[in-house]
């Protein structure tokens, strides 16, 4: 507050709060459709003071700005932009106030309010952003502010509404009255005028605030996030550990990020047709390909993950797939020849006012949204003419990570506290891992083996681990200590990956000798091909993490 007075003049009248998250298992599959297990961190979070300053008369007044600035202006410079929110994000400029401004368009155009018949305008706001989720980590610094953003935004628009008219009070209520799902939504679609074509995991994590088994409907007219909250093992904590690898996901999204999006996209299409779906080229997700074998075979008998990774074996080739192979694969000459554009020919969906991102027929953004879709799959398209499509390797990944999902959630389930458990809480640091029933024990080795599962499918069939990534994982699942195996049951990378963070599954009374030997930089642990490597210490910071609560 006081370096906010200092700055504009008047104390803040809002704050908004966004935690990072770190996610268990479940990668690259939420904007496929499918479940995955986050946990909102909580010790890293973004927070945002804000105000709202009067309107002026003067149209190209200084203060008829949207102005943002950091608590540590020494290592985030200030900026500004226009407070019309139709007016496009600055992306090429990749400065971190871009995700601001995708919060405060999203509190604008993405509510959807059939009562207010008015124009869309937007409103000079004063920010000042703090926060201390490691940027770059894996740990979702850029979707807590947005969150953040689109939450502080959401504010300066009710009060708005409530100086302009008492007549939209209703309105400025239905702000006010917007759910966390609601509002996760409209992050998730706010995120995207960033250039990345991601799901809505960090979002929903984010707004939320509870550990979630999060599943998205897509194709439908219902609100597509819905979330369940899980018990987690009491007997074992997770353990972030941030390798020195970053992970920017926008300046490389054409060629990682958004180049897996598209390539899951295609091998949907392609699966389809193999699979004798009628209007094949409609499907955007690989869960959508499961669904319609649901409806084909029977309306209680849903194809299970297991038959449609046999399918992804069966009908892709291994290697890698031309863009002209992906063509004859779809059977489009014709569409080619009308169109004069084969791209687009192969996704449809971009020519219809409803499109993936959940905008409604009378949204405002629609058209917005279908350019900007446009323009992300077209930049993916033109840079990986050269190096080809793996279809088979991205769908076998997601197909048996979301199997993967579904049994941790299982095994979680079996593993829920009796009211007798949570009486055991206090003196849960005192314990032992061989004091862990048998039974017990064995489940947490089946959670550590599919996080290890789920790593090495990141890295051999997603191909979205890094050097670093892999020793680092390594070295937790190798760890002992006094020659017990019982330390760390599983590691695996965390977040969207070439760096980042890893996970891991660590016995309670191990913990604490776990992060020291991490902190320490591995040692011998290293794997083999880094030996030669003059930097042994690949470990920026390691911490162990327990759910938090919005």
């Amino acid at each position: 507050s006081t370096k906010f007075i200092s700055m504009y003049g008047h104390e803040p009248i809002g704050f908004a709060y966004a935690p990072g998250r770190v996610n268990l298992i479940g990668e690259h599959i939420d904007y496929e459709g499918y479940s995955v297990l986050p946990m909102a961190l909580d010790r890293y979070f973004v927070l945002i003071a804000m105000s709202v300053v009067p309107t002026t008369k003067t149209v190209n007044n200084d203060e008829d700005a949207v102005k943002v600035a950091h608590l540590h202006s020494d290592q985030f410079t200030s900026s500004s932009f226009s407070t019309n929110p139709t007016m496009p994000v600055q992306n090429e400029n990749q400065h971190w106030t871009n995700y601001v401004h995708c919060g405060y368009k999203g509190a604008w155009l993405l509510h959807e309010n059939k009562t207010d018949k008015a124009p869309i305008h937007g409103q000079p706001l004063n920010f000042l952003v703090t926060g201390n989720v490691p940027l770059a980590s894996g740990l979702s610094s850029s979707s807590a502010l947005v969150v953040a953003s689109v939450l502080a935004s959401l504010h300066g628009r009710r009060i708005l509404m409530e100086e302009e008219d008492s007549a939209r009070l209703s309105n400025s209520s239905s702000i006010s009255n917007l759910t966390g799902e609601q509002i996760a939504d409209m992050c998730r679609r706010a995120e995207q005028y960033i250039g990345t074509m991601g799901g809505g995991m960090d979002q929903t994590i984010s707004c939320l605030g509870y550990t979630q088994s999060v599943h998205f409907h897509h194709e439908t007219d219902e609100l597509p996030i819905s979330s369940t909250p899980i018990t987690l093992p009491r007997q074992a904590t997770f353990v972030v550990a941030e390798s020195t690898t970053s992970s920017p996901k926008i300046e490389t999204a054409n060629e990682r990020y958004n180049k897996r999006v598209v390539e899951c996209m295609l091998a949907s299409k392609v699966l389809g047709r193999k699979l004798g779906i009628p209007n094949y080229l409609c499907l955007t997700t690989l869960q959508q390909v499961q669904q319609q074998m649901q409806q084909n075979v029977s309306k209680n008998n849903m194809s299970s993950l297991g038959q449609m990774k046999d399918f992804v074996l069966e009908h892709f080739k291994s290697t890698l797939y031309t863009w002209d192979e992906i063509l004859q694969e779809l059977d489009i000459e014709g569409r080619v020849e009308e169109t004069k554009n084969e791209w687009l020919c192969v996704f449809p969906h971009l020519t219809s006012p409803r499109i993936t991102t959940g905008n409604r027929q009378n949204d405002n953004s629609t058209s917005t949204a279908n350019m900007q879709l446009i323009t992300m799959i077209g930049n993916v398209i033109r840079e990986a003419t050269i190096k080809g499509y793996a279809l088979q390797a991205r769908a076998q990944h997601v197909y048996t990570e979301a199997q993967r999902v579904l049994d941790f959630h299982r095994l979680c389930c079996t593993l829920q506290q009796t009211p007798a458990d949570a009486s055991k809480d206090d003196n849960r640091n005192s314990s032992s891992s061989s004091t862990i029933p048998k039974d017990e024990k064995e489940i947490l080795q089946e959670l550590g083996n599919l996080m290890n599962e789920s790593h090495m499918s990141c890295c051999e069939l997603y191909e979205c681990s890094s050097i670093e990534l892999d020793a680092l994982t390594h070295t937790c699942r190798h760890y002992r200590y006094n020659g017990t195996s019982d330390v760390c049951y599983g590691s695996r990378l965390t977040g969207a990956g070439w760096g980042g963070s890893t996970v891991s599954l660590v016995a309670d009374d191990q913990v604490t000798t776990f992060m020291k030997r991490l902190e320490k930089g591995g040692g011998e642990e290293t794997l083999s091909h880094l030996n030669n490597s003059t930097n042994n210490k690949y470990c920026k910071r390691v911490f162990a993490c327990k759910p938090g609560q919005r």
